[in-house]
């Protein structure tokens, strides 16, 4: 059995009371020939709107305060239950579609956070294994520096900066990572000429392999 919406039922309330708003907007309509499936809810939302400020005595009811319009509706209809009754339905209506609306507006921000979220940790994920690669070769080439301090730090640069962060890497790199001059004691295993060899080395060798 097929279920009428929410707006099919108001504005065919008020369709049956036509004659009694000859000077009214039109309701156009044919509330009880057309399917529900069918029913035109937007084009009966407009219809309804533009009745409810006649009878409200308002230019544009979309664009007046909620607490107002009941108040117009206490005020005016507050001895007449019926017509009061059918405005606060369609306030009701209103009302109803809003909420529905905000419901959509959270549902699609909430997949736009999460697309967003995958696609961060899907560059996150890619980016670990080109520093995870990179460092790698050079880890083998038994530098004297911290292949993967060097190549996160390249990378952070590149993605503001490329060109520089190229240039940085291959005439410098120990600017990324510092040459490390002493073992694990504090011994020191390299002098400062050792150094800058070290450091003119790791630049011909990562130049090389074109992170």
């Amino acid at each position: 059995m097929a279920t009428h919406t929410k707006w099919h039922g108001v504005y065919r309330a008020f369709y049956e009371q036509r004659s009694l708003l000859a000077g009214a907007p039109p309701l156009t309509i044919p509330a009880d020939g057309v399917a529900p499936a069918d029913f035109p809810d937007a084009q009966a939302r407009r219809e309804l709107g533009a009745v409810a400020a006649y009878l409200l005595g308002v230019p544009n009811i979309e664009n007046a305060p909620f607490n107002r319009l009941l108040s117009l509706v206490q005020s005016g209809y507050g001895d007449q239950p019926f017509w009061r009754g059918l405005i606060l339905d369609y306030l009701d209506c209103v009302l109803r579609d809003k909420r529905d609306e905000l419901r959509r507006e959270g549902a699609a921000a909430r997949v736009r956070i999460a697309e967003s979220l995958a696609r961060v940790r899907a560059a996150d994920r890619e980016q670990k294994m080109l520093v995870d690669a990179f460092a790698g070769r050079i880890a083998e080439q038994h530098f004297p520096i911290n292949a993967k301090k060097l190549v996160r730090n390249y990378f952070r640069m590149a993605r503001a900066h490329p060109d520089e962060a190229w240039a940085v890497l291959t005439a410098n790199p120990g600017q990324f990572s510092p040459i490390q001059t002493r073992d694990k004691s504090g011994a020191v295993v390299l002098t400062p000429e050792q150094a800058v060899d070290a450091n003119k080395k790791i630049a011909g060798f990562v130049k090389k392999m074109r992170l």
